[in-house]
């Protein structure tokens, strides 16, 4: 956000997320028609939360733009960064390799994105 402002740009904030079982080989018993409405409030209440905390530590108001996504994260995030300027994403994901420098996701956008990638740490 502190960029957005420098660069009197936009952020489009996306938390993209897909239910087990509807994409890919997943895991339990879960489908998509039992479970993506509460996903959906469930992502978009996560990502309003996080835009909040992190929008308080700022001197100015930058706009966001916040967007739940369903689907394969580096999919929605490959097509959100499509006339990107910057595509700025996590170092690593929920999969448990702690000792990883890059998850799965973010290293497939830092070679496939076709904007400039920042993988910001916690």
């Amino acid at each position: 956000m502190t960029q957005a402002r420098l660069s009197d740009a936009t952020v489009e904030a996306i938390h993209a997320w897909h239910a087990p079982g509807t994409s890919g080989a997943g895991y339990g018993w879960a489908t998509a028609a039992t479970v993506g409405d509460n996903n959906d409030a469930y992502a978009a209440k996560i990502l309003d939360e996080t835009i909040a905390e992190v929008a308080a530590q700022l001197d100015r108001p930058v706009t966001v733009l916040a967007t739940a996504i369903p689907g394969h994260p580096v999919q929605v995030l490959l097509n959100a960064a499509a006339g990107a300027t910057l595509l700025v994403v996590g170092s690593r994901g929920r999969n448990g390799f702690t000792g990883m420098l890059l998850g799965s996701v973010s290293q497939h956008c830092v070679q496939n994105a076709p904007c400039s990638v920042v993988v910001a740490r916690a």
